[in-house]
């Protein structure tokens, strides 16, 4: 008991010692072994908002705070880890005693924060948000449009900003096809290739803006896809203040909102392969209700065809992944299997046979093999001294062995892939 108290009178100071704590992580995570990486006032300012976050919470037991210490300590985990593969691209830095110490630093401020403003979150404004009855709001018949144009308007500002879009990734090889200016082949989707190029002949003939013209259906169907989302959650009665979360997370973001205006493949992929995850988890939740459906089953196979079509190499994922929803719902295992396989063969026949007549030829078969390509240009790159002359020459036979020295990138293998020797 009189331990207790002793610990209480002194809480204030234990708070402090875990603020200089986090500071000193915040700077050895940010700015890369240095926990001095920033001035003094800057230090301080984190220093009284830890210590404060710190004191909100002083009269709550460490029971009450297991689960926010627990989703903490798995986030400060990943968060350190990634970190120092970011920074050095080898997990075997961890092992020095200099690393060690900082880590253990950071991961106790980094920790405890995490913890406290979770326990805040999931408490204060869960108590909150009860309070004002938002619930009602929820329940408006015409909620999944208004939260659809919600989102859409607060990307308006992004898009006019940088209007009509951002053309990169691999774009510009897509835009040679459309335009004919290059061989029309599967190296990207060509279904999203296509819809590009409808976008540039209507362009030309009525002389709109075919940036603009891509641009603001895609970003109409990602925003109604999180609406979607989040209209699943108001039906599954989710917390009120994880919906407002959500709807504030996908209109607020900015990577979101930049990425809706990105002419790229992966935006429509994700819109399908969010509505097909919906799909998925109705079917799961409720098997036999919605294996009666025609709706719901024509649905699943049409986004299941969209995210084939959307990603070249999501057929992998897709193959894996049928053989254990059959095993699993194998009471239903005919319509699991049709609802499955029409999918699947729409792909082949589209891609086999649909595509070819169209004139799409076959992409190169070098991007199937990124990772065996980055392996040998990083055994290239960290080893270069211990290869022999001939064996030196075996590799030049597939890659540019030169390039792979000079360029290898851990994170990009497009430098190295691209000197593939089919």
């Amino acid at each position: 008991m009189c331990m207790k108290k002793y610990i209480e009178k002194f809480k204030w100071f234990i708070n402090f010692i875990y603020g200089l704590l986090f500071v000193a992580g915040f700077n050895y995570y940010f700015f890369y072994e240095n926990i001095f990486g920033r001035e003094s006032i800057f230090n301080f300012v984190l220093l009284f908002f830890s210590v404060y976050i710190f004191d909100q919470n002083k009269n709550i037991t460490l029971k009450e705070k297991k689960i926010p210490y627990i989703f903490s300590v798995i986030f400060t985990f990943l968060l350190l880890l990634g970190n120092r593969i970011y920074y050095t691209d080898d997990i075997n830095t961890f092992f020095n005693f200099k690393t060690i110490f900082f880590t253990i630093i950071t991961f106790v401020g980094f920790t405890k924060l995490f913890a406290e403003i979770i326990y805040i979150l999931f408490n204060k404004l869960n108590k909150n948000f009860n309070s004002i009855k938002i619930w009602k709001f929820y329940q408006n018949k015409y909620i999944l449009y208004i939260i659809w144009i919600f989102i859409f308007i607060s990307w308006i500002p992004v898009f006019l900003t940088i209007y009509p879009g951002i053309f990169r990734y691999d774009f510009n090889y897509q835009t040679k096809m459309a335009l004919n200016l290059t061989l029309f082949t599967k190296f990207h989707p060509p279904i999203h290739t296509l819809i590009w190029k409808a976008c540039l002949d209507f362009g030309s003939y009525t002389g709109i803006n075919a940036g603009f013209l891509y641009t603001v259906p895609q970003m109409l169907t990602l925003s109604f896809s999180f609406s979607k989302l989040i209209k699943y959650f108001i039906d599954k009665k989710i917390n009120n203040w994880i919906i407002l979360f959500s709807i504030l997370f996908f209109s607020i973001n900015p990577v979101i909102a930049l990425f809706s205006i990105e002419m790229t493949k992966d935006v429509y992929f994700t819109v399908f392969l969010i509505l097909y995850i919906l799909e998925l988890l109705e079917l799961l939740y409720d098997s036999n209700n919605y294996l009666n459906s025609r709706k719901h089953m024509l649905l699943f196979i049409l986004f299941s065809l969209m995210c084939l079509l959307f990603r070249n190499n999501f057929v992998y994922a897709f193959i894996l992944f049928v053989p254990i929803l059959v095993i699993y719902l194998r009471k239903y295992f005919d319509k699991i299997l049709f609802i499955t396989i029409i999918p699947l063969v729409c792909w082949l026949i589209i891609n086999n046979v649909i595509y070819p007549i169209c004139g799409i030829g076959e992409g190169d078969d070098r991007e199937k093999l990124n990772v065996p390509i980055q392996q040998i240009a990083y055994v290239v790159n960290k080893h270069d001294n211990e290869l022999s002359v001939d064996l030196k020459d075996e590799i030049d036979k597939y890659i540019d062995y030169d390039k792979a020295l000079k360029e290898y990138n851990s994170r990009f293998s497009d430098p190295v892939k691209n000197t593939f020797k089919t």
